[in-house]
């Protein structure tokens, strides 16, 4: 049996293809790999998944033959570096799932495609008017926006405004709109 067999000649028997080595290599560092990526990722099943994965890699494309100084100390970075990928991973997923829905919160008006031509015209010709009777920055802002198809940082870089005033004079822009056309 393997289990006292020190981590120098576990490596040796690894490299000669002695899947029984394998099985120790796993039994006697599988609990600590698996707090590290625990404690790491704050999810036991996903550490499971993490460590399940890198035993296969290991073992699949003998990454063992790369090891020449410390076995724990390879397992125990490699560890570390695929839950930080992870990790890495996840903050860009959640910084482009907040960047995707606050775009969805931009005020946009909505006019249905399938209006005959003439509503169509009419509605085009009474938000004209409509943006007449504004104020000024108001309806140059909600035109650059909406007519021009601006992107909301741009009209403010244009307007020479935050992109927050901007932000306000579209709302109230599009809250006018939508009283008087109703």
């Amino acid at each position: 049996m393997h289990t006292d067999v020190n981590d120098d000649l576990l490596l040796q028997e690894l490299k000669s293809g002695d899947t029984k080595a394998y099985k120790t290599m796993y039994m006697r560092f599988e609990k600590l790999l698996l707090f590290e990526a625990s404690r790491l990722l704050c999810d036991v099943e996903e550490a499971k998944d993490v460590l399940q994965e890198f035993f296969i890699d290991f073992f699949e494309k003998k990454r063992y033959n790369n090891i020449h100084t410390n076995l724990k100390g390879y397992l125990y970075i490699s560890i570390r570096y695929n839950c930080m990928l992870i990790l890495k991973r996840q903050k860009s997923l959640q910084k482009s799932q907040q960047e995707y829905y606050s775009s969805q919160e931009e005020p946009t008006v909505h006019l249905e495609e399938e209006q005959e031509p003439t509503v169509r015209d009419y509605i085009d010709n009474k938000v004209n008017e409509l943006l007449k009777f504004m104020p000024a920055q108001r309806s140059k802002a909600f035109q650059l926006y909406v007519l021009q198809g601006m992107k909301r940082k741009e009209v403010a870089s244009v307007m020479g405004l935050s992109d927050n005033t901007v932000k306000t004079h579209l709302a109230t822009a599009i809250k006018t709109l939508r009283e008087k056309l109703s």
